[in-house]
């Protein structure tokens, strides 16, 4: 989401790059990527292959917090999908009025940095993390999520949904991005690498104050014509590149070895 909007309000260009040597000081304080010895110079695509939060705090803050905020709300987060089930969670997209509102905080130039790679007061859930990253496998509509595809022989109606990304450019970056995040031998996804079935996808590691970190997994397959687009969570699971992507290869390819099945036997049970 980050990339898309910095693409998008043209603060930054698949070109522009940012040197990231492990850690990020702003005034005082600093804070770190994952790699302690830091990747280099990264353009976007490698930025989003290895998972740089260097790259993204210095594309967050050329942004701003309030236009990630507006993106994020774009993109279906801070809200409920919709999809019928009773408490479903909305999740939370912070921003100046509602911090200000909380704790009685002015916004700082810290809080874009930690919002930029979805740490800080950012709340989402699984699915709308699937929701999300379809997004990206459809052609940059957000589409509205079903329980039911049909009820016997009639299909349940199905919206087509809303524009998110209209730029075929943006769209190509972004998922030439989430495909070296597996297919690159550096990806932080790489052992999500199928020979089976080309997929595409980012890793995601959350820290949590109370215990080990959760361990995400978001992607879509295949990558030429997207049939599934799905989210991983694993509550404490720890690294997402590590823990959470070989369960992404298993599950795309049963799903896409099942769908091949004959009518009555794999085509009833995925539906």
């Amino acid at each position: 989401i980050t990339a898309s909007a910095a693409l998008g309000k043209g603060k930054i260009t698949p070109l522009t790059s940012f040197e990231c040597e492990g850690v990020f000081r702003l005034g005082s304080g600093s804070f770190s990527c994952w790699n302690e010895q830091g990747h280099g110079l990264e353009a976007l695509s490698d930025a989003l292959a290895h998972s740089c939060n260097i790259y993204f705090f210095h594309a967050g803050l050329v942004l701003g917090g309030e236009p990630l905020a507006e993106e994020c709300h774009r993109w279906g987060l801070g809200k409920q999908t919709e999809i019928g089930i009773e408490g479903e969670a909305p999740g939370l997209v912070p921003n100046r009025r509602w911090k200000w509102q909380t704790f009685h905080q002015p916004w700082y130039d810290g809080d874009t940095l930690n919002f930029s790679i979805g740490q800080g007061y950012l709340l989402i859930t699984p699915l709308q993390a699937a929701r999300m990253v379809a997004v990206l496998a459809n052609g940059g509509k957000l589409v509205k999520p079903r329980l039911i595809k049909r009820i016997g022989l009639e299909e349940v109606a199905y919206s087509e949904g809303q524009t998110v990304i209209a730029a075929p450019r943006i769209l190509k970056e972004i998922k030439e991005g989430l495909r070296r995040v597996i297919a690159d031998p550096t990806g932080t996804g790489q052992l999500s690498f199928s020979n089976q079935i080309g997929i595409a996808g980012k890793t995601g590691t959350a820290e949590n104050p109370q215990g080990a970190p959760h361990a995400w997994f978001i992607g879509f397959a295949p990558i030429e014509e997207p049939r599934i687009a799905f989210s991983i969570f694993l509550e404490n699971g720890g690294s997402g590149g590590h823990s959470a992507a070989p369960l992404a290869r298993q599950l795309a390819e049963y799903y896409i070895g099942t769908e091949k099945m004959p009518a009555g036997g794999g085509e009833d049970r995925i539906q």
